[in-house]
């Protein structure tokens, strides 16, 4: 006999419904997991550049003008606000010189003068302890234009790091070479009375 139970309607788009939920709740976990991996990587990112986030911050600034006419650059040290000149001096804390230019000065230039000014502060000892290394960050260096930036960073832990425009150019290591290097700008005998006098004026002893 044949049964009387009542059959289930003919739905001729079921099979394609079924599909098509299948792939949207495919898509959706797709969607998901790209949503999570991004905002992992955001958080990622956002603790690495936490951590390397630097403490150092502005201590002085100064425009240096040759022969009273030409303006070439504005410059600025950074370092902790607890510092004291000589914990960069002595090359113990983090510092930082950050240039800006206003004309386009060439690469032989900048070098020459560093070689004279190193050659005015350091022994002939101090000279030979670091011409290696000096003629390393030297092959770094390229001529600037205006509106040009470079920084020399000094890390205690990784030594001198030469930048220009943003760019990390060279690493140069050691607390010797900063001390002696620096000296171009802040030693006895710097590019700039003026100029070392305005940076090394700590926050703390401005009026």
């Amino acid at each position: 006999m044949w049964s009387t139970a009542a059959s289930p309607p003919y739905c001729p788009n079921q099979g394609p419904n079924i599909r098509s939920g299948m792939q949207n709740k495919r898509e959706l976990r797709i969607s998901l997991s790209l949503l999570c991996f991004s905002l992992i990587s955001a958080a990622l990112a956002h603790s690495l550049h936490a951590a390397d986030a630097s403490s150092i911050s502005s201590w002085g600034s100064y425009r240096y003008v040759y022969k009273f006419w030409f303006k070439l650059y504005d410059v600025e040290l950074l370092a902790e606000s607890a510092s004291l000149p000589e914990s960069i001096l002595n090359a113990s804390n983090e510092f930082q010189l950050v240039f800006r230019y206003h004309r386009q000065i060439d690469r032989a230039i900048i070098l020459k003068s560093a070689d004279k000014i190193l050659r005015r502060n350091l022994s002939a000892q101090d000279m030979a302890e670091i011409a290696e290394r000096v003629s390393h960050i030297h092959a770094a260096y390229r001529s600037v234009d205006a509106g040009d930036r470079s920084s020399l960073h000094y890390r205690p832990a990784s030594g001198t790091t030469l930048s220009i425009n943003g760019k990390d150019l060279i690493t140069i290591p050691g607390a010797d070479f900063a001390q002696h290097y620096f000296k171009i700008w802040l030693g006895p005998e710097p590019i700039s009375d003026a100029l070392k006098t305005a940076l090394l004026t700590s926050p703390k002893q401005r009026p």
